[in-house]
C-alpha cells in the first residue's frame, strides 16, 4: 500500500521499542515480555 494511502495511525505506529517516545514505563513493562521467546501474551492497547 502506498504511504499516501495509509491511515495516519498505521503510518506512524512504532515498529520497535526504540521508536517509543515518552513511554519509559511502557518500555520497562514490554521488554521482559519480549525477551521470553515463544511466550508473548496477547496485548490490547
Amino acid at each position: 500500500m502506498p504511504l499516501e494511502e495509509m491511515m495516519w495511525v498505521e503510518k506512524y505506529r512504532p515498529k520497535k521499542l526504540e521508536d517509543l517516545v515518552n513511554q519509559a514505563s511502557m518500555k520497562e513493562r514490554l521488554t521482559p515480555l519480549l525477551e521470553r521467546k515463544g511466550e508473548l501474551p496477547h496485548l490490547l492497547f
